[in-house]
């Protein structure tokens, strides 16, 4: 019972998605309204979680797999992919050695030395089952079968890839979705207020309790060496300069260089019989536990951050507390937020854009927070066109200024993570993503049998569209610059090699928000910018 109060437990990805979503369709559905945007917004947000959860199954089948292997005997090498996606490789299983049968026909030896009584114990029970001693065969034991072991071994990872196949497939189609609303928001005049089902002082209690389940389920999770192994090889290339290792930004994306040696931090109850086989292998990778406490801080402030900023957002921009609180419960109870909380590169750049959109009538702290956000993953560098249309009428130099400054800042510490082998120059084409676009090495839905030369078309596509933001919609108000965000970065999905469909935190608190929003088509730069 000493126990009891502080016996925490992780939580089953399945399980949380049914219940947060059965719990957001009664705090947020009007039933009275049955089709309204409302309800259907809310539609689109539950139907996130299948795609997760596909996910997740199958990368919970690819770390069962490697464990049955590890445990049959064959040494299995294990590497970060996509979102903690683990790729094994079976090596050939050492033949063991023959024993030379004993014939139970020999004579029993004295019982008097121990060290024969129990070898002639066996012979002597055996002989007492076959009472024709001088007919008996050899008792030995048969070996298992290599081939059987590696149909099976073959047979879980086809329908692993299954699974991650279709969790990335839905992810991207619900991805479509969520474009098409974002892009049409404009077009909604009427807005009615999108009032929970819930008192405010319920919300209170919703937010409080949700972000400290969500707080302890970071502070009381262990990754596992599958976990880490990305921030190993980043650290190795960045400050070991070992030649052999290949470059960060080609396994794990463009970024910040120490955004690539903070570890995933597994937020989500594993399978048993994976977590023991790969938990033990943690014990090697205690000399990362300063980085596994900086990356669950960041991780923990981030969501903080998103919290607040969606509390704050709805209070003062939108005028309702009551929807603020609302907006913190919904992102908190998505199953994405669970599941993918430990990501550092998934909650601070959304944590850090979701802040440059509230200070939004500051253009010098919202270009320091955009800066920061565009130096450290790369991607938000396509919303710059938005932003500076925005801005255009007032506030754009200073919008700019704090970009510059941000950005400046960044590129000088890179000078910390130069070596002879890692140069400033290479450092900088890590950060910006200074190459041509990339067809091999490919993570998420390309390695699963898209061609990945179908990224050049879409790339192509997505540049135009963000490009083309300079000259439409020609009055961008408050709302558009939420919207058209959200809508870029949920677009950035389709063409990302690297995982693209599981980023979703740097998009949804921006989307939450314009589903929550009231009119603010007076809202523009020249009227609202300090």
């Amino acid at each position: 019972m000493s126990e009891f109060p502080w016996a925490f437990q992780q939580i089953e990805p399945t399980t949380w998605a049914y219940v947060s979503s059965l719990l957001m369709l009664a705090l947020f559905f009007k039933f009275s309204r049955l089709w309204s945007i409302r309800n259907l917004d809310l539609v689109l947000l539950v139907l996130l979680a299948p795609g997760l959860l596909l996910y997740n199954s199958g990368v919970s089948l690819e770390r069962q797999a490697a464990v049955e292997l590890t445990k049959l005997g064959h040494p299995v090498t294990l590497s970060l992919t996509s979102g903690g996606l683990l790729e094994s490789q079976p090596e050939p299983k050492p033949k063991p050695p023959q024993e030379t049968p004993v014939s139970p026909s020999e004579p029993v030896p004295a019982s008097g030395d121990n060290a024969t009584a129990s070898t002639s114990l066996s012979e002597s029970d055996a002989a007492k089952d076959d009472p024709v001693q001088g007919n008996s065969e050899p008792i030995t034991s048969p070996a298992p079968d290599p081939n059987d072991e590696r149909k099976i071994w073959l047979a879980r990872r086809v329908l692993s890839h299954s699974f991650l196949y279709g969790g990335f497939l839905f992810m991207l189609v619900v991805g479509v979705l969520f474009v098409i609303r974002l892009f049409l928001d404009q077009l909604l005049v009427r807005r009615p207020a999108l009032e929970t089902n819930l008192s405010l002082g319920g919300l209170w209690l919703l937010v409080v309790s949700l972000l400290s389940f969500l707080i302890a389920n970071i502070t009381v999770s262990s990754p596992t060496r599958t976990d880490v192994s990305g921030a190993q090889s980043a650290a190795a290339l960045l400050d070991m300069g070992q030649q052999t290792k290949p470059m960060v930004d080609q396994e794990m994306g463009p970024a910040y260089p120490m955004l690539h040696l903070l570890p995933v931090i597994p937020t989500m109850l594993r399978d048993a019989n994976t977590r023991v086989g790969l938990d033990a292998a943690a014990l090697q990778v205690q000399r990362n536990e300063s980085m596994i406490w900086v990356a669950k801080l960041m991780a923990i402030l981030s969501q903080f951050a998103i919290v607040a900023g969606l509390v704050w957002m709805g209070g003062q921009h939108f005028g309702s507390w009551q929807n603020g609180a609302g907006m913190a419960t919904l992102y908190l109870m998505l199953p994405y937020t669970m599941q993918m909380s430990g990501a550092v590169d998934h909650v601070l750049p959304g944590a850090l854009l979701l802040w440059a959109v509230v200070l939004y009538r500051y253009p010098f702290w919202s270009g320091l927070l955009f800066g920061l956000t565009m130096g450290l993953v790369y991607y938000p560098i396509f919303l710059l066109a938005l932003w500076l249309s925005f801005y255009w009428e007032r506030g754009v130099r200073m919008f700019l200024y704090g970009v510059g400054a941000t950005v400046l800042l960044m590129i000088l510490s890179l000078l910390l993570f130069s070596t002879e082998e890692r140069t400033f120059v290479q450092n900088l084409q890590g950060m910006f993503g200074v190459w041509l676009p990339r067809v091999s090495a490919l993570k998420g839905i390309w390695e699963f049998g898209w061609d990945p030369w179908f990224r050049l078309p879409l790339l192509v596509a997505f540049v135009s569209l963000g490009t083309s933001m300079v000259a439409w919609p020609i009055r961008k108000t408050f709302g558009t610059l939420m919207a058209y965000s959200a809508a870029l970065l949920v677009a950035v999905q389709f063409w990302h090699g690297y995982g693209g469909g599981l980023f979703m935190a740097w998009y949804l608190p921006l989307t939450i928000a314009t589903f929550f929003r009231p009119g603010v088509h007076e809202r523009i730069a020249r009227h609202m910018v300090h």
